[in-house]
């Protein structure tokens, strides 16, 4: 079991095993973009990452540079890939800026 919590102690984390899990998709949940990332640490295998129609306060957006750079950092090289607001999807613009910087 994995618990995503502020609580979870250095050592916790050391001790985590990998999940082999292949494809996430996460619809209409507020999910802080920290939370995600250290979820992605132990996720060495995934293929596919859905974020559809996701919440979030105006003051904890999404940066989508730093979550590709996470996706980088941690060797993570998805084949799917979908990020959508509720209500509103990355940008074509966004999204082709990504890609032309290497990102997967």
């Amino acid at each position: 079991m994995f618990v995503l919590s502020p609580s979870i102690t250095v050592q916790q984390r050391q001790e985590q095993q990998p999940f082999r899990l292949r494809s996430l998709m996460l619809v209409n949940v507020y999910l802080a973009q920290d939370d995600l990332e250290s979820l992605l640490r132990f996720t060495p295998k995934l293929k596919e990452l859905k974020l559809v129609a996701t919440m979030w306060h105006d003051d904890k957006k999404y940066d989508w540079t730093r979550l590709f750079g996470s996706l980088k950092a941690n060797n993570i090289i998805l084949d799917k890939a979908h990020f959508s607001k509720l209500g509103n999807r990355m940008s074509a613009e966004e999204s082709l800026q990504e890609r032309l910087r290497g990102v997967p």
